[in-house]
């Protein structure tokens, strides 16, 4: 049969087209594909980028957290631990075998005061009140070379005032005859254990016998400064304390 060249053209026309339309069917579905998976991929990075950031900030939160736990800025430091006294002290002085109480502790301006005395090597930390008096208490303030008793005196009238004394002696001479402390008209003492009662002798001959309470402690108001202190130590020997004269100030008569 023989076809015209018209319709034969037109027929060659629908096949070009049909040809065209499939392959662009093709290529929108090989498109489509290639969309949905670079979607995919981006997900994926996404989700892996966040997964990272969310460990990277567990990891910054623990270190954090750690820090603070074991000394960071926030933490609090460790607290001092007290020095390391004689056991030749220890043993002449019942008070420092005895567990400290909150009594024992001292008030901040008798530290202040130990401070500005440049009474260096004293541990505060194991001090104990050895007379609990509310006008004069007495403490025994230890240290691993020096010892020292330590008086907070009160006095009232028009000014009230606080006075602060304090003596001191190496451990060596303390654990033999104990410390006396001498503030105006106040005398006190702290003696190794066993001591036996204490005579003071007064600058005008006259005496006066105490005897040490439980932490070998004694205290007393005198009407005239001592000359010397006597007494008994633990195995019966006799010691006598020599108290220096006391140096009159600048304009003073003297006794």
């Amino acid at each position: 049969m023989t076809v015209l060249p018209e319709v034969e053209a037109t027929l060659r026309d629908a096949v070009r087209r049909h040809h065209r339309g499939r392959a662009t069917a093709g290529r929108l579905r090989l498109g489509g594909a290639a969309h949905k998976l670079g979607v995919l991929r981006r997900s994926r990075l996404r989700l892996v980028g966040a997964g990272v950031l969310a460990a990277a900030l567990v990891a910054v939160v623990a270190m954090i957290a750690t820090g603070n736990l074991a000394g960071g800025p926030s933490a609090q430091p460790a607290p001092h631990s007290a020095q390391v006294l004689p056991a030749a002290l220890r043993a002449d002085f019942v008070s420092l075998r005895t567990a400290r109480s909150m009594s024992d502790a001292l008030p901040s301006d008798v530290v202040a005061a130990l401070a500005r005395e440049r009474i260096g090597g004293l541990d505060v930390s194991q001090s104990r009140l050895l007379l609990d008096s509310q006008t004069n208490p007495v403490w025994l303030v230890p240290g691993p070379k020096e010892t020292c008793l330590v008086l907070r005196r009160s006095f009232s009238g028009p000014i009230a005032r606080t006075a602060i004394p304090s003596a001191c002696s190496p451990n060596s001479v303390v654990e033999q005859s104990g410390i006396v402390s001498i503030s105006g008209s106040m005398i006190a003492a702290v003696l190794p254990d066993g001591s036996g009662p204490v005579t003071i002798t007064l600058r005008d001959g006259s005496h006066m016998r105490l005897t040490p309470n439980r932490d070998g402690a004694i205290a007393q108001h005198v009407a005239q400064s001592p000359s010397r202190l006597s007494y008994a130590s633990a195995d019966g020997t006799p010691r006598t304390i020599t108290v220096p004269t006391p140096t009159p100030p600048p304009g003073d008569p003297q006794p």
